[in-house]
């Protein structure tokens, strides 16, 4: 009697096709044999694997044990759900099943594999399923490039954090995007990757279940979804999802992130490249690239002072990565004392000509901020009260309304922290301004550095820098 071995296979791209599902396959399969009189040894069973690779878990044992001499043929429902590729099918034939005197018989397809026509017809019918693969990827690839286009996400398997996936776009959890904004921001205020990191977990890791490590506060830093776009194939689309920063901040960020690289560090000397502690730190720009100017230092003096001056980040990068300069920014370095300097003149003529520059000088949207925690705070109130009634009907176990009681009691916590700081900021802030009313009253460039740069901060926004001049942008 004949021994056999039965494979079937169905991909996750075929498994609601007619008459190609497993059952049916073992079925139609099954009774073939028996009809034969054939011994049926195993059915290996490949449900939802590709038939482009020979890597699949029922397909190894099979090729095992064919060569273990456990049967003397296979049965396939159709020869492409042995494989879709025509140089793994031939690899079978003659390498495994010959070797082995193992026929291979197809319950919808009648080929002598002994013979040279049939053969020929084994390699035209495979090649033309293998063509019928590389179309069905090219539709399934343009479908997901028409997804990305009309601004849907296309890793929808988990959630990116800060965003809840929900009916083709990202809906944010506001407690989680109040933490990523605050990256970004305690990012470009200085604060490296690590310290952020330990703040987080100091604040209790909030809306993660696992602490925060440097390389996921990076992750956060490097991911382009915050400032409203999705990413497949190395190509961003314009996401339909409202972001959590503007495009400007997450440019900026790369640029730091750039920045602050060992490389660059070595090769300027400046250990952090982006210190509030000197006046223009974080303000300048490249009139003609747009890129972050970076503070350079010299060795110390014998007084103490450190000659510094600025560079384009982008000739930064000319310097370390490539010999085209021509591909970078050519705008010469800027001496750190007279670029000070004349911005210092710069405010000097403006507090002479606005009187009212303390009231409206340095705008806060922390009122908005604060607003919009008060308001994420009542929902977890509502959340809270929800989980209750749960528990009360005898839905939820006590075991789980204790689990979610003490998330939601973390999340409250996280967003009393976020206010309470916030309201400190505001009445530091009117402080400062008040500060600078009485300063205006001085004359600036009299005042020692540390005055001087608590007024630049104060009024300016950003200094644009070119050859021989500067055009300040004012916070007014």
């Amino acid at each position: 009697m004949k021994k056999v071995a039965i494979y079937v296979r169905v991909s996750t791209d075929t498994q609601a096709e007619k008459g190609f599902s497993i059952d049916h396959q073992i079925s139609q399969l099954t009774d073939w044999a028996i009809s034969n009189q054939w011994e049926i040894t195993k059915i290996y069973n490949d449900s939802g694997f590709s038939g482009a690779k020979l890597d699949r878990p029922a397909m190894k044992r099979m090729i095992d044990d064919c060569k273990a001499k456990k049967f003397n043929a296979v049965l396939v429902y159709k020869l492409d759900r042995l494989s879709r590729d025509l140089r793994n099918s031939l690899t079978l034939i003659e390498d495994i099943f010959k070797k082995n005197n193992v026929e291979l018989l197809s319950k919808n397809e009648d080929n002598d594999l002994n013979t040279a026509n049939g053969m020929l017809s084994f390699s035209m019918y495979q090649s033309f399923a293998q063509y019928e693969r590389v179309m069905i990827s090219q539709r399934m690839m343009s479908g997901k490039i028409e997804r990305a286009k009309q601004g849907k996400p296309l890793a929808t398997s988990f959630d990116t954090f800060g965003y809840h996936y929900a009916n083709d776009t990202l809906h944010i959890v506001d407690v989680q995007a109040e933490v990523v904004k605050s990256i970004f921001s305690d990012y470009l205020s200085g604060d490296s990757v690590l310290t952020i990191a330990n703040k987080l977990n100091d604040d209790g890791y909030v809306g993660k279940k696992s602490k925060w490590s440097t390389s996921s506060v990076r992750f956060i830093l490097d991911n382009k979804t915050y400032a409203g776009f999705n990413k497949f194939q190395g190509v961003y689309y314009k996401g339909n999802h409202k972001p959590l920063i503007s495009i400007e901040t997450y440019e900026k960020t790369q640029e730091q992130l750039f920045l602050r690289q060992k490389k660059a560090y070595d090769k300027t000397g400046n250990a952090r490249p982006f210190q509030s502690k000197y006046m223009l730190s974080g303000l300048l720009r490249c009139a003609k690239c747009n890129a972050v100017l970076s503070l350079s230092l010299g060795a110390k003096r014998k007084d103490g002072s450190r000659y510094g001056y600025y560079r384009c980040s982008s000739t930064i990068k000319h310097n370390l990565y490539s010999n085209h300069r021509e591909e970078f920014c050519d705008l010469p370095s800027q001496k750190k004392h007279e670029l000070e300097s004349a911005v210092i003149s710069e405010v000097k003529k403006i507090i002479v000509s606005k009187d009212d520059i303390g009231k409206k000088s340095k705008k806060n949207n922390d009122i908005e901020k604060i607003e919009s925690l008060k308001k994420s705070s009542k929902k977890l109130d509502t959340q809270e009260n929800k989980i209750l009634n749960l528990y009360l009907d005898d839905t939820i176990t006590k075991e789980l309304l204790d689990k979610k009681k003490s998330e939601i009691e973390k999340e409250k916590k996280f967003i009393e922290s976020k206010i309470e700081k916030l309201s400190a900021k505001k009445d530091e802030l009117k402080k400062d301004k008040s500060d600078l009313i009485n300063s205006i009253k001085k004359d600036v460039s009299k005042m020692n550095y540390d005055e001087q740069k608590k007024v630049v901060r104060l009024l300016v926004k950003e200094v644009l820098v070119s050859d021989d001049t500067i055009h300040i942008r004012w916070n007014f």
